[in-house]
């Protein structure tokens, strides 16, 4: 029996494992019109063997059908939508008849009935290798496919977009950046905007300067014209943008990590306007350990969910990685945190959803239980009496700040001056009505401490000033109260 401990004192509403006597995975989940769940991934059925698994669930995780499918050697789904006639599309990919234990080599699109039964399938063949790793129903029917796409002898990729209408046939396609060599491009992430356009996230890496790795956004019209392409980062960081990616009504939110060479993820959030502008980055650090973003979603209160893959949590003493959840504001404060522990081996989160009573669903791989296995588990809404003081630099865009939110002393780091287009001269503090409360001249410091006690509980902006006057930054800060 496995329990779920959360720091909060939550425990499990159920958590359910699914092993059928290979390694199964869970990448994808969804909420079915009868309550419960479907679920997306692949078993490695033998060496250098996957099939894809799809399993249906209660609404108690308790399971009703699962389903081995694919081609004879590899094969691996990381999407399931339901549909309205109560089935559903499957997005996967496969190399087919070829004898490949890590080769994807098309994209491969199932549609089954209610019962998992099989109505059709389509593997679209193009030129080169295609992967699929994100898919989304559109209004017309038809779905979104967010991926890469290279050519067989070549180990550069282009992120790939593909559209496809209801019954699996393309309509168009888009590749980014072609031409660009030594460079790696690949989408992870797709969601449909209001206006029927997509967003696409991922992250772009320069091959013969590895380092050299950044966010990257596209935004496509509905017939596939490009509107903007953007990189986020800095040059001596890696920005990956593989943790998930949600839309509210102010903007995209891209969820991953970021690294220095050699250094341990830390958690990287960023926010752009529907122009790509860049709202608001985040940052969380938890010191010695790998802590990244492996999935989001939207609160039912408009707030952010999200899922992270921690590799420091090692209770016992054990080895293997655990999974935390965290809830942030549209405006990037921590309303709360939970480490979900199962124990010293391996558990971590590809999905989440929280459902009409608070609640939040979480599908995924663990391995306390079993070999390896897909789990879902459900808890209550967390609730945090105050809000969690983060002791550890939080980098923003140019700045470090730390303790954010904080209770009195606020410690501030300029980072990356150097590429601003001015000096930074001074830090002004703001209300939200946009009175300036306090100027903080820098002269030629690059670091300074400030005493924040008297500010009433709530979000002040931050401006930072350069030589001219003109505005080089924004950041907000929260004031609690002890």
């Amino acid at each position: 029996m496995c329990w779920a401990v959360l720091a909060l004192g939550q425990v499990s509403t159920f958590y359910q494992t699914y092993h059928y006597g290979y390694s199964e995975k869970a990448f994808a989940m969804e909420p079915t019109p009868d309550g419960g769940y479907i679920m997306s991934g692949f078993a490695g059925v033998d060496i250098g063997v996957n099939r894809i698994l799809i399993i249906k669930t209660d609404s108690l995780g308790n399971e009703e059908w699962h389903k081995i499918y694919g081609n004879p050697y590899a094969n691996r789904s990381w999407a399931v939508i339901p549909l309205d006639d109560g089935g559903y599309m499957v997005g996967a990919e496969t190399s087919g008849d070829e004898i490949s234990a890590g080769t994807y080599r098309d994209i491969y699109l199932l549609r089954l009935d209610a019962q998992g039964d099989t109505l059709w399938t389509k593997t679209l063949y193009e030129e080169g290798v295609e992967a699929l790793y994100d898919m989304e129903l559109c209004a017309d029917g038809g779905f979104i496919i967010a991926g890469g796409k290279k050519k067989d002898d070549e180990y550069f990729a282009d992120a790939y977009a593909l559209k496809v209408d209801s019954l699996g046939n393309k309509e168009w396609d888009y590749v980014g950046r072609v031409g660009e060599e030594d460079r790696i491009d690949v989408f992870f992430e797709v969601e449909i905007l209001p206006d029927s356009s997509y967003v696409f996230g991922g992250d772009t890496e320069g091959y013969i300067d590895s380092l050299f790795t950044q966010a990257y956004l596209v935004r496509l019209d509905a017939s596939g014209q490009e509107i903007w392409t953007k990189d986020y980062g800095y040059w001596d960081y890696w920005e990956l943008g593989r943790g998930g990616m949600l839309v509210d009504e102010y903007g995209i939110v891209l969820g991953g990590a970021t690294a220095r060479s050699g250094l341990g993820l830390k958690l990287f959030l960023l926010k752009v306007d529907f122009n790509g502008d860049t709202i608001w980055t985040k940052v969380m650090d938890r010191g010695e350990t790998e802590f990244a973003v492996s999935a989001m979603s939207l609160a039912r209160n408009g707030n952010y969910l999200i899922a992270v893959s921690d590799y420091n949590l090692k209770p016992e003493g054990g080895g293997g990685g655990d999974f935390v959840l965290l809830e942030i504001t549209p405006e990037k404060e921590l309303v709360w945190l939970e480490d979900v522990l199962f124990g010293p081996n391996l558990e971590l989160a590809h999905d989440l959803v929280q459902t009409p009573d608070g609640s939040i669903v979480i599908a995924g791989e663990g391995s306390n239980s079993c070999s390896g296995c897909a789990f879902l588990m459900k808890i209550g809404e967390p609730k945090a009496e105050v809000p969690i003081i983060d002791t550890l630099p939080v980098y923003v865009g140019p700045l470090l700040i730390y303790p954010n939110p904080t209770i009195g002393f606020l410690h501030i780091q300029l980072s990356h001056e150097e590429e601003m287009e001015e000096p930074v001269v001074a830090i002004d503090l703001y209300s939200t009505l946009g009175q300036l409360l306090q100027s903080y001249p820098l002269g030629q410091q690059t670091e300074l401490s400030l005493d924040v006690s008297w500010l009433a509980s709530g979000t002040y902006p931050l401006v930072l000033r350069g030589l001219s006057g003109e505005i080089l930054g924004r950041e907000v800060i929260v004031k609690v109260n002890p």
